[in-house]
């Protein structure tokens, strides 16, 4: 099976580091060292570094706590459950939203009153029980996921909480959503999604 391109798309300090398999990378701990070719950063400048201007836990509890709950899960501490209204299924970077492209790369907007801070700040990790929980995080990106362009579609992934990224992560087959290239900007790309045997297979 070929492996899959992902571009990752993640600020840093400002810029977009931009990730391939071509680039050279080095992991230390939760932070990920880009080098960029195109802009010939040095690898110290694209250092995954909290912001200046992120929120503070408290500001993320006293935000987030009126649209959903905080519980302690083993492993993580407090996370952020999102209430979801009867009849609906939440998915980060898939549901209440769009993509636009900007100069950051794909970036997620968001319908939701919370959506400011858990699409570009911390990480989603999914739980039989609880559905989707919210990682808190100090790190700014457009978006947290993984992306890859194949025959045709768009596809992305959640980065999940604690991942180190590099040349040998591939999020679970089932985690990926895919939708034709015409369709990426859409509202609601879950209405455009493809089955993952029909974008992915032979890749």
């Amino acid at each position: 099976m070929r492996k899959i391109v992902l571009i990752l798309f993640i600020l840093a300090s400002a810029r977009v580091a931009v990730y391939s398999q071509n680039n050279n990378s080095y992991n230390n701990g939760d932070d990920v060292y880009y080098y960029d070719d195109n802009n010939n950063t040095s690898n110290d400048n694209n250092v995954q570094q909290q912001d200046d201007n992120a929120p503070t836990y408290q500001t993320f509890y006293d935000e987030l706590s009126p649209y959903g709950q905080w519980v302690s899960y083993p492993g993580y501490g407090y996370v952020w459950v999102p209430n979801q209204e009867p009849g609906t299924v939440f998915q980060p970077y898939l549901t209440g939203g769009h993509w636009v492209y900007t100069n950051y790369g794909w970036t997620w907007v968001s319908d939701y009153a919370w959506g400011w801070g858990p699409f570009h700040y911390g990480r989603w990790l999914y739980d039989a029980f609880y559905g989707w929980l919210w990682v808190p995080g100090y790190d700014w990106a457009p978006a947290w996921v993984v992306w890859g362009d194949y025959g045709g579609y768009y596809c992305w992934a959640p980065i999940e909480p604690g991942v180190v990224i590099n040349t040998h992560y591939r999020p679970d087959w089932h985690r990926w959503y895919c939708v034709p290239h015409e369709n990426i900007t859409q509202q609601e790309p879950v209405h455009y999604l493809v089955n993952n045997d029909i974008a992915l297979k032979g890749h």
